[in-house]
């Protein structure tokens, strides 16, 4: 059976701290994925179609309110639940929270390895 990933974009800014725009990230990052200027190989030499399926949810409709964590968190539990792989894009730090806390409802503990410039996650 192939593998399955399943795209979620997350259209967010509501805890961004300095600028906006991160909201705006999911479609240009589907754009660039998709675009004729890429391939569909990886750096490990797998293909998409040939070694896993993208499947593309859209983005989930974020209004920037409270429930939006609720929504991000069943999306990913969906995905899970479908045997797909979530991979979510877009939205500020925020939206990791749901994330996590999605697949560690489905796989028990997991680790978390950040790297980043800043650590204000």
């Amino acid at each position: 059976m192939t593998p399955t990933i399943r795209l979620i974009g997350l259209p967010t800014d509501s805890n961004s701290s300095f600028l906006r725009g991160s909201a705006e990230a999911p479609g240009f990052i589907r754009a660039q994925l998709f675009s004729e200027m890429g391939n569909l190989a990886t750096e490990a030499g797998l293909e998409m179609g040939e070694h896993f399926v993208i499947e593309d949810a859209g983005d989930l409709p974020l209004a920037e309110a409270a429930d939006d964590d609720i929504l991000i968190e069943a999306a990913v539990k969906a995905a899970i639940d479908a045997n797909r792989r979530p991979l979510c894009f877009g939205g500020d730090h925020s939206v990791t929270y749901p994330i996590v806390k999605a697949v560690a409802a489905a796989y028990g503990p997991i680790n978390v390895l950040h790297f980043d410039a800043h650590p204000d996650l």
